[in-house]
């Protein structure tokens, strides 16, 4: 499988997985994700996103893990949304599924979490969840109007779905 990438790209995906690494450092990113405060400037979040650029996947699933447990539930969306990304990378799919799900509860406002938790339920062969993930990014993009900064999120997300549903159907 090739390398976890997110985000928007002049090119379609080639893969199931976005355009850029969800750890790429978008400060976007880093100030949208609901449940996301400054625990991300601490050593051990830098220590997983460091695991991730580094693809070291192991590593950063357990960073990530450890970070997830230690959190309230309140507070844990944006390690559970990188937990679940390290764990589509290491094809625990329904590992993933549960840290997703997560994440896409608690940031209902980011096409991210909705755009991986597509993906891995198409995995999973949940083809109806897939498109009720999709079905999700499709009203994100009528309200957008392709005029807000997360289009081309949503974009990418609904192309990642889309391909893995491909994918899965052959």
């Amino acid at each position: 499988m090739p390398p976890l990438v997110l985000g928007p790209s002049s090119l379609p995906p080639m893969t199931s997985q976005p355009a850029r690494p969800p750890w790429d450092g978008d400060a976007w990113r880093h100030t949208h994700l609901e449940g996301f405060d400054s625990f991300a400037t601490r050593s051990p979040f830098r220590a997983g996103l460091n695991a991730l650029r580094e693809q070291n996947f192991a590593r950063a699933e357990t960073v990530f893990a450890r970070i997830a447990r230690r959190l309230p539930k309140r507070d844990d969306a944006k390690a559970s949304f990188y937990l679940g990304a390290t764990r589509m990378e290491l094809g625990k799919w329904e590992e993933a599924k549960a840290d997703l799900e997560f994440a896409a509860q608690k940031s209902p406002a980011h096409p991210d979490p909705k755009s991986r938790l597509g993906v891995t339920y198409a995995r999973l062969g949940d083809f109806a969840g897939a498109s009720a993930q999709r079905a999700e990014l499709v009203k994100m993009a009528e309200a957008c109007k392709g005029d807000c900064e997360l289009a081309p999120y949503i974009a990418d997300g609904m192309a990642m779905i889309d391909k893995a549903l491909a994918e899965e159907a052959l």
